[in-house]
């Protein structure tokens, strides 16, 4: 029975493997799957390093500017990526590669004006941001200084879905890995927002019900180092020949040498 089941399970994986799009679903999948769980666990080390390095306070700042960021990014994207995979595939297979071209080169450029306008609102708002998110008015050119990661994936969706199509997803797996370099994870927006209001409760020993141990060291005399008194001599002479063997024979006497 097992026998029977095994050999019924190896036909049919046999089978399915001998379709080409099988074949290539499952390779662009694992190619993907791969990506993101690399990308995951980069970006968890990340945040428990940057964490540790920054403090929790500074880590809050950091993580209410890339929210902010990637808030105002999506708000104004147009999802090129998507319109790219859709038309130029369709003009691709039927052979109409000027029509292809177009559209590609329309998203891209549309893209690229959405990044441009995006990093217009961030340079807008954060002043806002600053004072509101990271309650520090101080923070505002770091707002501005991050927001420039908008600007360096001017047509990043355009070209992802240009990959797609042509069936690149390696290459796609590579960036997408590359990206997650230097994000480290960071709360939602709503969590950021929620944390900014709660209140940390602070106990006592007493509210705990504990006391204070005893001191472990104790003094039970302090004494100041003994006074070293100096006496300081000058040694004159009528030559600086005279002044030397003077000071010789001072070191001699006071056996230095």
């Amino acid at each position: 029975m097992i026998e029977s089941i095994t050999t019924w399970l190896r036909s049919l994986f046999h089978r399915l493997f001998q379709n080409e799009l099988i074949r290539r679903v499952v390779k662009n999948s694992s190619y993907l799957f791969s990506a993101t769980g690399f990308s995951a666990a980069l970006s968890m080390l990340q945040g428990i390093l940057v964490a540790r390095l920054l403090g929790v306070e500074n880590f809050g700042i950091l993580a209410a500017i890339m929210a902010f960021t990637s808030l105002i990014n999506k708000l104004v994207s147009f999802r090129m990526g998507e319109v790219v995979i859709r038309y130029v595939a369709q003009y691709t297979e039927s052979g109409d590669q000027p029509r292809a071209q177009a559209v590609f080169k329309g998203a891209a450029l549309t893209e690229m004006l959405a990044s441009i306008l995006a990093f217009g609102l961030i340079c807008l708002l954060a002043p806002l941001a600053a004072q509101y998110l990271a309650k520090d008015e101080s923070t505002t050119s770091w707002f501005i200084l991050y927001g420039l990661i908008v600007l360096a994936n001017l047509i990043a969706e355009s070209s992802m879905g240009l990959l797609q199509i042509f069936d690149r997803f390696g290459r796609v797996a590579a960036l997408s890995l590359v990206q997650s370099i230097g994000e480290p994870r960071y709360p939602s927006f709503m969590g950021i927002r929620k944390a900014s209001k709660a209140t940390i409760p602070v106990w006592s020993l007493a509210d705990l019900g504990i006391s204070a141990p005893a001191a472990v060291v104790t003094r039970s005399e302090i004494m100041n180092p003994p006074v070293r008194e100096t006496v300081c001599e000058f040694i004159t002479g009528e030559t600086p020949e005279a002044i030397a063997e003077a000071l010789v024979e001072k070191i001699l006497a006071e056996k230095v040498l």
